[in-house]
């Protein structure tokens, strides 16, 4: 697959995105390009619509993907102004559930017993 087929998959997502369908938009870039094959931009277009339906996680791991393949100035750029506008929040808050309100790090009261790790 070539950067004119990926290009013109992302112009895909990106039409599901405009319609609001930001996990349509994941899917056509997931199931179209294979990892080996996806560009710079691929995993930044996923890194956005990952962040924009709330698969933090997943947004996370696909930026740091993203960072790794960071060649020039201009991709490292467009890489931290996409992370400053989606503002997301850190893996640690997310492994701990504060994305909810919680501010435990471990459920400790489910059943009316303490439960320990």
């Amino acid at each position: 697959m070539n950067n004119k087929e990926n290009t013109k998959i992302r112009q895909q997502a990106k039409q599901a995105a405009f319609h609001g369908h930001y996990s349509e938009a994941v899917r056509i870039i997931d199931n179209s390009i294979t990892e080996q094959n996806r560009t710079f931009d691929d995993w930044l277009e996923l890194v956005k619509y990952l962040s924009l339906s709330k698969a933090w996680l997943q947004a996370n791991c696909a930026a740091e993907i993203a960072f790794n393949k960071i060649n020039t100035d201009e991709q490292k750029q467009r890489f931290t102004s996409l992370q400053k506008r989606l503002n997301p929040p850190k893996i640690t808050d997310l492994i701990r559930g504060k994305q909810f309100g919680a501010d435990m790090p471990i459920r400790s009261h489910v059943d009316g017993h303490k439960h320990s790790l």
